[in-house]
């Protein structure tokens, strides 16, 4: 009898021992996996107009792009988010073409993180808002070492001799969201359990445990 309790605790100690072992595994792959497999990046962004209050900007929202940069450290833009002084976005100009009134100049709708060359390109990125105007904002490649981007903003009725439009400088920044706190603490307690899993059955308690088993 006795021999069949040792066994049984035993047994059921070191069944216990590996449920947990598998859960805090899991528990870690999942808190790892929005790193090593994310198959997109967000970003905040927003702009102000230069020798404007820069805590209020003209626009800010979020860009969704490609988990992979170029050659250049570029990352493409897949859809983005925002609202201009009221005003929703409502798309993405598609890569390759120009916002109404603004041929020949189509954007490329690529974004980086902060370099000394600039985050966009002199091709830029461009959307579409809920009153039907265009928007896009660009570097301006000949006031380099300078980085000065503007906006280009054109307004309905398109294709007029006389086009609604609007170029102003702005303040430009973009920078790629990083991880929530609630997020790294659970990345951390994902860590520690697997660690106490590990050395469970190595501590001293668990040996005094196993050595009451035994000797009963």
């Amino acid at each position: 009898m006795k021999q069949q309790r040792r066994t049984r605790v035993l047994g059921q100690w070191q069944l216990a021992r590996g449920i947990a072992a598998r859960m805090a595994a899991c528990t870690l792959l999942a808190l790892l996996s929005p790193w090593a497999a994310a198959a997109s990046l967000t970003w905040d962004w927003r702009f102000s107009l230069v020798g404007a209050n820069p805590s209020q900007p003209v626009l800010s929202g979020t860009f969704t792009t490609g988990n992979t940069p170029d050659a250049d450290g570029f990352f493409e833009i897949t859809a983005l988010t925002g609202n201009r002084l009221g005003v929703a976005i409502v798309s993405l100009q598609p890569t390759g073409t120009a916002i109404p009134d603004n041929t020949p100049y189509p954007v490329d709708n690529r974004i980086r993180p902060l370099h000394p060359d600039g985050q966009i390109t002199k091709a830029g990125f461009g959307y579409g808002l809920a009153n039907g105007w265009f928007e896009n904002p660009f570097l301006a490649t000949w006031e380099l070492p300078d980085l000065v981007y503007y906006a280009f903003l054109s307004k309905p009725p398109f294709g007029t001799q006389t086009p609604q439009t609007e170029e102003p400088p702005v303040i430009f920044q973009a920078s790629i969201r990083v991880p929530e706190p609630l997020s790294a603490g659970l990345l951390l307690s994902g860590f520690l359990a697997l660690g106490w899993v590990q050395s469970v059955g190595r501590s001293p308690s668990n040996a005094r445990l196993l050595g009451r088993v035994r000797s009963d």
